[in-house]
């Protein structure tokens, strides 16, 4: 408890907000399916939706990234949660394959400007030594509200499909202008005029720079991450879709579902983890 209490105030409040940000980003992901499975949308439309959103992540990361070297890490999730808004808002009242793709580009390309703010923030709030504790307890709270958001959207999702997605957009709202008004100020880099942000932010560059350490070890490693997220990722998303499209069951069965492997899985990282660092 003692570790606890050396939690500086603001990265409480930033701890709290990423949660409650976290709880929203789940709720409309139990109901997805229902939503396509109403428009009568092709199966492969679900697993497109879900990569496009993640190819959007994976393009603008290096960007909010680099938008956090020069502007207040407060206004980039400021930022990050209207634009999500804004993309969940498309997604929810799309009619078309277009629209639904849209939507989901606009949530992926702003999600992940508020996951790298919200570390940039509890790094600038906290010591070397407070963050052995905090950084963990931040990533975690996103977790265990998400796992809790699935279970609740799930069971609104019965109700009404759109009601997940109002909470949703509402929360996202309520997040930004929380993380901008008690956000703290801190020092940021000049910009370099010769140099555009977006150029540095090539995600492709990126890989291109690490090239002197892809030691065969660290490439091993590499795809076993990326063969078990692979796999990982394929499982959760097909189960919640064959339970809506062939089991037909409603949206708070895969929420629940999704809602008891997310609690296992957060039980037994834990206990691994603490087994694994009292055998260190």
């Amino acid at each position: 408890m003692s570790s606890f209490r050396k939690i500086p105030k603001p990265v409480v409040v930033l701890i709290a907000l990423y949660g409650l940000e976290g709880f929203a980003a789940n709720l409309a992901h139990p109901v997805t399916p229902s939503l396509l499975k109403n428009l009568a949308m092709p199966a492969y439309v679900f697993g497109l939706a879900f990569a496009v959103m993640q190819f959007s992540n994976f393009l603008m990361s290096p960007f909010w990234g680099n938008l956090c070297n020069y502007f207040q890490a407060r206004k980039v999730l400021f930022v990050g949660c209207i634009g999500y808004a804004v993309g969940q808002a498309i997604f929810g009242l799309a009619q078309t394959q277009a629209l639904i793709l849209l939507g989901r580009i606009v949530s992926g390309a702003f999600v992940s400007a508020t996951a790298i703010a919200a570390v940039v923030s509890l790094i600038n709030l906290t010591t070397p030594e407070e963050r052995k504790t905090s950084l963990p307890i931040l990533l975690t709270s996103f977790v265990v509200m998400g796992t809790f958001g699935q279970f609740v959207g799930g069971v609104l999702g019965d109700f009404g499909i759109a009601i997940p997605f109002i909470i949703q957009v509402a929360i996202l709202v309520f997040c930004a202008f929380a993380f901008l008004l008690t956000g703290k100020e801190f020092t940021v880099k000049e910009r370099d005029k010769d140099k555009s942000i977006l150029k540095q932010s090539n995600p492709i560059q990126s890989f291109i720079e690490v090239k002197n350490y892809l030691t065969p070890l660290f490439m091993m490693q590499f795809i076993t991450v990326f063969l078990l997220s692979f796999a990982s990722t394929s499982i959760s998303q097909t189960f919640g879709y064959y339970i809506v499209d062939v089991l037909h069951l409603g949206s708070s069965v895969n929420g629940m579902a999704r809602g008891v492997v997310g609690v296992i899985s957060i039980i037994l990282n834990t206990t691994l983890t603490c087994i694994g660092q009292c055998h260190v």
